[in-house]
């Protein structure tokens, strides 16, 4: 795989959105976040968006420049880490992500899976 710059770029300027919209999440307290299924859907949902683009640059980085594959989200950090891409803190703070990348992604609903009401989802 070739390392494309642009490629990064467009993922970055897409987790900067992703960002901005969960700063503007972030005065909400847990007990409106617990009253408003949508708020809460709302963080939910940016959270799982960031983590995915994390992700997806990194391993768009590992591959290409230094053609290895990670075995989960969580290789995905400790690889960036030892090649040097992300420092010993910044890889401790990401640390846990791909777990929670995975748990969101196991309660979310699926296409074609029925609802309360009976309806499928898209």
């Amino acid at each position: 795989m070739v390392l494309r710059p642009e490629a990064i770029r467009q993922r970055l300027l897409r987790l900067e959105e992703v960002i901005s919209r969960l700063e503007e999440l972030r005065a909400l307290d847990a007990g409106t976040l617990g009253r408003s299924f949508r708020d809460a859907w709302a963080v939910e949902r940016g959270l799982q968006l960031g983590a995915e683009i994390l992700f997806d640059i990194g391993n768009h980085i590992l591959s290409a420049h230094f053609g290895v594959s990670a075995t989960d989200y969580e290789d995905v950090i400790a690889r960036l880490g030892s090649h040097g891409v992300i420092d010993t803190s910044l890889r401790e703070e990401l640390k846990g992500l791909g777990g929670f990348r995975n748990v969101v992604r196991e309660r979310s609903p699926r296409p074609g899976t029925c609802t309360k009401r009976g309806r499928r989802t898209l």
